[in-house]
């Protein structure tokens, strides 16, 4: 430390230059850190139930499932199901939805004489004229244990419409567009989302909202407590800036080494000014009781040679306590977090 810290204040331009540097570069590389939903990801490959979805999600195409729910008390009348065809038609139309099933275009298998017919549930042409002929249709639906409890809720007023989606689609953003266009059309019914998809979708927002409130408030925070502690604009400016910085590069390499943001990896920027903090306090506490030499270069390298070993040391301790995650840790989430 005695020779290190003497070397940087020799070379303090190009020091902060280098920093200003990959500050700059890592912050735009930010722009491409993505954000995990996928619970199953927070798992091992060999955990039996990331392998049981996976099977599921192969075979059967589950996880892919986005349903969407339509609550209308007058769901049997020509305008209640002209609803739910249009909304039909405008989810079909959703970039990244590859179907979608509902009652008013799933075909209907009926067995009459012998025969089999086969056709629309619900015939858009040839809609009943009457009060009595919707009862009839409803009922008719009802008795079909294809639609009840599926397709159409026990007292008729709630139906589902199944989004397929695309395999490569970005579900997150599928299942945005699929809230857009729903929402777009003024509905008269109530609308309710749900499966897979929808629930990575809501962990998204939530992780990107944590650090849109949690970053600015741990800071503000941050700053009236050195504020309050050195009643100086460096005391305050100084100890922030490090740690954003910091915060900045983790971020950034966050980003190139493919590490994604997750509900446990959203935090890292609060702890990393939270923690990071101490280190320039306890620099500048130092430097601030530290005799007066009137030069603040030989101060700062006195401050440095004096209290570096000190940082090093609380540093590498931090930095153990984060590895132990790495190693110890069963979810993958926790392992990315360390």
């Amino acid at each position: 430390m005695k020779k290190l810290a003497p070397f940087i204040l020799a070379h303090r331009k190009a020091v902060v230059l280098v920093i200003i540097v990959l500050t700059l570069v890592l912050g735009y590389c930010i722009k491409d850190l993505r954000v995990d939903p996928d619970i199953i990801n927070y798992l091992p490959d060999t955990d039996p139930v990331v392998k049981l979805s996976s099977y599921i999600n192969q075979e059967y195409g589950g996880n892919l499932l986005a349903m969407v729910a339509l609550e209308n008390p007058d769901l049997f009348t020509p305008a209640g199901l002209q609803e739910l065809a249009a909304l039909t038609s405008r989810l079909e139309q959703v970039e990244g939805v590859l179907s979608v099933t509902s009652l008013t275009n799933i075909l209907d298998i009926k067995g009459e004489d012998g025969f089999i017919e086969i056709g629309p549930a619900i015939e858009l042409d040839y809609l009943p004229a009457t009060p009595a002929g919707f009862e009839e249709l409803k009922t008719y639906l009802l008795s079909k244990k294809l639609y009840r409890g599926k397709l159409l809720s026990e007292d008729a007023t709630t139906t589902l419409l199944i989004c397929r989606l695309q395999d490569d689609t970005d579900q997150v953003r599928t299942t945005r567009a699929i809230i857009k266009a729903a929402e777009e059309m003024d509905l008269q019914g109530q609308l309710y989302y749900g499966g897979l998809p929808f629930y990575q979708q809501a962990i998204s927002e939530t992780i990107l909202g944590d650090l849109k409130i949690l970053t600015p408030v741990v800071s503000l925070l941050i700053i009236l407590t050195l504020y309050l502690s050195f009643r100086t604009l460096n005391g305050v400016i100084l100890p922030l800036l490090s740690v954003l910085v910091s915060a900045v590069w983790t971020l950034g390499l966050m980003s190139l080494v493919n590490v994604p943001l997750t509900i446990i990896t959203d935090v890292i920027p609060v702890i990393l000014i939270a923690v990071g903090s101490a280190y320039g306090i306890h620099v500048l506490n130092s430097f601030y009781q530290s005799p007066s030499t009137g030069n603040a270069i030989e101060q700062a390298g006195a401050t440095l040679q004096k209290i570096g070993i000190a940082l090093l040391l609380a540093a590498v301790t931090t930095i153990a306590g984060f590895v132990s995650f790495i190693f110890g840790s069963y979810l993958t989430m926790i392992q990315q977090f360390g």
